[in-house]
């Protein structure tokens, strides 16, 4: 190459390097301008749904011995759910439905659960201490060995349920609807009872010293002494 050609290629290259410098900043400045995506693998679930399945652990129509202790649930359709020992003290299930669920042996103490639907429940067992029940519909529900002391049944429909040897020491079960309810071995002491419909109800053997009759309902009752009521009840 003659020394005319070495300078003119010199010539050409100190032309357009400034050319090719700024292109090149201009690019590292538009990818530094560009926002960062996340990259989520293929198939992972978002945060989103992973609170979402780890806040909802009935799985299946099972959550045996979970705790749910202090949950919100009011509104669901719980029906045929097994809740078994499940811990729901302090829960909100208002309006709920657990129609056909088994909570046996579960712990529903204070628990809120004004209208909710119980209806062929098994609560055998449960404690239900210190809840309110107020409406709440329980008819042919299984309670034997319940705890419902201090707890308020006000209007709470309990017809043809079977409460063998329940506990409702000073229970509130003012106007509450007892139509042919099992309460063998019971214990009603200082219960309220007025103006219930207990009617047909069978109280064979059960504790009612103390409990509050007044204008309670009970044509046909069986009295703790296996008597049928007589208009009389002093205790």
């Amino acid at each position: 190459m003659s020394f005319k050609s070495v300078v003119a290629v010199i010539f050409v290259l100190a032309a357009t390097l400034p050319i090719v410098i700024r292109f090149s900043s201009r690019q590292e400045q538009s990818s530094e301008n560009q926002p960062v995506q996340s990259v989520n693998p293929k198939n992972q679930p978002s945060l989103t749904q992973a609170q979402s399945v780890a806040a909802n652990p009935i799985k299946d129509g099972k959550c045996v011995r979970c705790n749910l202790s202090g949950s919100d649930l009011s509104g669901l359709d719980l029906s045929r759910v097994d809740l078994t020992e499940a811990n729901l003290s302090g829960a909100n299930l208002t309006g709920t439905k657990l129609i056909n669920a088994v909570l046996q042996g579960a712990n529903l103490q204070d628990a809120v659960l004004i209208q909710t639907n119980f209806q062929g429940a098994d609560l055998k067992q449960v404690n239900f201490t210190g809840a309110d029940l107020t409406e709440a519909l329980m008819l042919h529900a299984s309670m034997e060995g319940v705890d419902l002391s201090f707890a308020t049944l006000q209007k709470t429909e309990l017809r043809d349920a079977s409460l063998n040897a329940a506990i409702l020491r000073e229970a509130n079960l003012e106007q509450a609807s007892m139509y042919g309810t099992i309460l063998r071995e019971a214990d009603l002491s200082s219960a309220n009872l007025s103006q219930a419909n207990m009617r047909y109800a069978d109280l064979t053997d059960a504790k009612l010293k103390g409990a509050n009759f007044s204008g309670t309902w009970l044509e046909f009752a069986t009295m703790p002494d296996g008597s049928n009521y007589n208009g009389v009840i002093i205790y």
